[in-house]
């Protein structure tokens, strides 16, 4: 953490050199006030205070809760920017259990300046409480379902680190970042290698389509330990009409069995999420998805010879009754082929249907 505070440090007097450079009138700064409230109701009628331990968003069951609280200072320029955001919420509770009780309530502290006068080219440096992997977003404001899949609950959702990013004409961007590892924003005690991770985004103008490919190189593991993993995101958004939207997804990850083993051990999964707008207040979002772990690399499963395997299926229905507020209905219906979901208290059986409802508010304020 000496290292990234120094590093951020050089940072902020670079961008204070160039905000002297920049127009009279300054940088814009702008103010935004997210709140992410639910309630969940689960079918097999959990007694543990978290509903399913491989989800990280609206895990709350019976009873009314904030997922996500933010409030985020955004500086913009042409050439810097920076981010200060401040959270809360059961998310943050569920999701940064690793992280000190200071780190988890910062979501964003990051700074960065364009390297090129065409402002093509970037570095940015810090914490970074949105993350380049996954096709859903941190916020659930941004996706198609309330409810986030599988696949996004358990990639990062937050990284700490370096990122350099460059925009071509065409709509190509590349990022490749240098991070303390698989979310982390404190670096795995005994851990001494940084880990990498790249995306490739293809999303021309004008066009109804763009392009995903996000990598992860690293470890999760100390070094006595050290096992690397080597993990694959895919994902495309079409606009096949003008009410109708669809997203594909496909992950695939290898990781070795035990440290200097050439044998690895894989999972994967996929996702399908078709939206249509209805009208100004009305969207309504249906996903279909599989996840397969069998080995339990990233997914603990309580059936222990077969691991994790799951297939979903969610409707969801949105209603806008103004520009910053949504209110938000979801069923959600997950199935295996063995008894990895718990009812009641010690009951195991294969099915696991919940209700989530949600009232979001995003507002964004320019406050100068």
């Amino acid at each position: 953490m000496l290292r990234s505070s120094i590093l951020v440090l050089i940072l902020l007097l670079a961008t204070r050199a160039y905000a002297q450079e920049a127009d009279k009138q300054g940088p814009d700064l702008y103010l935004n006030t997210y709140l992410d409230i639910y309630y969940g109701f689960d079918f097999n009628n959990p007694k543990t205070p978290t509903r399913l331990p491989y989800f990280y968003h609206h895990n709350r069951h019976n009873s009314f809760n904030a997922n996500h609280a933010k409030l985020a200072l955004r500086v913009e320029d042409e050439r810097y920017r920076a981010n200060l955001g401040l959270q809360t919420g059961t998310y943050v509770a569920d999701n940064y259990t690793a992280e000190s009780d200071f780190i988890r309530a910062i979501y964003d502290a990051n700074v960065g300046f364009a390297l090129d006068k065409e402002k093509r080219l970037w570095l940015d440096a810090g914490i970074f409480g949105s993350s380049w992997i996954g096709l859903e977003s941190t916020l659930n404001w941004d996706n198609m379902n309330l409810g986030h899949n599988l696949l996004s609950e358990n990639v990062p959702y937050y990284f700490a680190g370096v990122m350099a990013s460059y925009l071509w004409d065409n709509g190509l961007q590349f990022k490749l970042i240098v991070q303390n590892g698989w979310q982390r924003i404190q670096r795995v005690s005994g851990n001494s290698l940084p880990s990498f991770a790249t995306q490739l985004v293809y999303a021309p103008e004008g066009k109804k389509y763009n392009l995903n490919w996000s990598t992860f190189i690293g470890t999760d593991d100390p070094d006595a330990s050290r096992r690397m993993r080597y993990y694959n995101n895919f994902y495309s958004q079409l606009d096949l009409t003008e009410v109708w939207s669809l997203v594909l997804g496909l992950d695939i990850g290898l990781q070795q069995r035990f440290r200097g083993s050439s044998q690895m051990d894989s999972w994967w999964g996929m996702v399908a999420i078709a939206e249509r707008t209805i009208n100004d207040q009305w969207k309504a979002a249906a996903r279909f998805e599989y996840y397969h772990d069998p080995l339990q690399v990233i997914v603990s499963s309580l059936d222990s010879q077969n691991g994790f395997k799951s297939t979903g299926i969610s409707v969801n229905g949105d209603y806008s009754p103004f520009e910053i507020i949504k209110v938000r209905l979801e069923g959600r219906f997950l199935t295996s082929p063995d008894d990895i979901f718990t009812r009641d208290s010690n009951d195991l059986v294969r099915n696991s249907f919940f209700l989530l409802g949600a009232i979001v508010l995003n507002l964004d304020t320019k406050m100068k």
